[in-house]
């Protein structure tokens, strides 16, 4: 990327992701000439502005979610031992927050409830969320748990994981695994 080409980009107070995407470039490619360069972005186009005014006093910084002034210790340690923006706590529950959403929408996308027919619940076990587990009906074709997903919306890569899966209830999911492990143990 040429330094006009950029400079004339920054000069627009375009964001690094328009200049990604104006220039046909991925936003690496573009963070790697402004530093090249030796360019700054001007992050004055973000809502409301962008003026980092959260610097560390005394070894405490205030995060901006819950505007609570906390040690350093309580940030992650990012690269060049600059901390993160936001407080471990406030990473933890927006990260529980995001993750609940995309189980919210996966047990959506299979029904809702429990799939046993001989479930004990009538009807199909459909009260809290947290009960509800995907069981891969065939093991050997499984790519990836999908508890450890850490997406943000709902593709294509996941619903076809769903679509192998079914949805049970912790009750009868522990049933179904005691039987599976009651069979390979007689095969042994």
């Amino acid at each position: 990327m040429k330094y006009e080409e950029l400079k004339n980009y920054l000069d627009k107070n375009l964001s690094l992701r328009e200049i990604a995407k104006e220039s046909k470039k991925c936003l690496a490619s573009v963070r790697y000439w402004l530093k090249k360069y030796n360019l700054k972005p001007n992050f004055k186009n973000f809502k409301n502005g962008y003026e980092y005014k959260n610097s560390v006093v005394d070894n405490h910084r205030v995060c901006p979610s819950c505007k609570i002034n906390r040690h350093i210790n309580e940030y992650y340690t990012r690269r060049k031992n600059n901390c993160t923006g936001y407080c471990k706590f406030c990473i933890s529950r927006k990260t529980t927050e995001r993750q609940r959403k995309l189980k919210k929408f996966m047990v959506k996308y299979k029904g809702g409830k429990c799939q046993n027919p001989n479930c004990s619940t009538p009807g199909g076990y459909n009260r809290s969320i947290n009960s509800l587990d995907f069981h891969h009906t065939d093991q050997t074709k499984k790519e990836f748990n999908l508890s450890q997903v850490r997406l943000h919306k709902m593709n294509d890569k996941i619903k076809n994981e769903l679509d192998k899966c079914t949805l049970l209830c912790a009750n009868c999911h522990r049933e179904i695994h005691e039987e599976l492990v009651k069979e390979r143990q007689k095969s042994i």
